[in-house]
């Protein structure tokens, strides 16, 4: 498997990943393989299909998931042999079958990198220190409204969860 990284601009890169047709087609027929061991067509007992009617039937799928498979491992490995921190996922496009050489498959991914920050020296820098102060005035003020958000209405006369109203039902000074 070949890699090849080119920068674009500060934080963009692509990288070209190749690998060889016959470990994809190798991986395919193994899938294949282990898919008919299960798969089931009208006609014929599970596991029992023809091997033709198999990769009719999931030949594309499991192709596709071969390939994501390839691609995603390689992507992955080029990018901690380069000691790339790649931020976010990568835009793949395969290459056409001239640019990627004779039983060759090639892929472009695109992808952003987190930039190098490297910070500076702190040793002269001053800090500053707020501080803020609570008086009992507007402790006061904010149980007042903490109170009034908080407030149960419960109906005169009728057991409720904080007591019972009272076993008189007429309006009292203080309801």
């Amino acid at each position: 498997m070949a890699t090849a990284v080119e920068t674009l601009s500060k934080l963009e890169r692509r990288m070209t990943l190749t690998f060889p047709l016959a470990d994809v087609q190798a991986e395919v027929e193994k899938r294949l393989k282990v898919r008919a061991r299960t798969a089931k067509a009208p006609g014929f007992r599970p596991g029992k299909v023809p091997m033709k009617m198999v990769a009719a039937q999931f030949g594309y799928q499991v192709e596709t998931e071969v390939l994501n498979d390839k691609v995603g491992r390689a992507f992955n490995d080029a990018a901690v042999e380069n000691n790339l921190r790649v931020a976010g996922f990568p835009s793949i496009e395969p290459k056409t079958s001239e640019e990627a050489g004779e039983g060759q498959l090639a892929f472009n991914a695109t992808f952003e990198v987190y930039p190098e920050v490297v910070i500076g020296d702190l040793s002269g820098s001053e800090v500053e220190k707020t501080t803020a102060s609570v008086s009992d005035a507007e402790i006061d003020k904010t149980i007042d409204i903490l109170r009034k958000q908080r407030v149960h209405y419960h109906v005169k006369g009728e057991q409720g969860a904080h007591g019972d109203g009272g076993a008189d039902q007429s309006a009292q000074n203080g309801d």
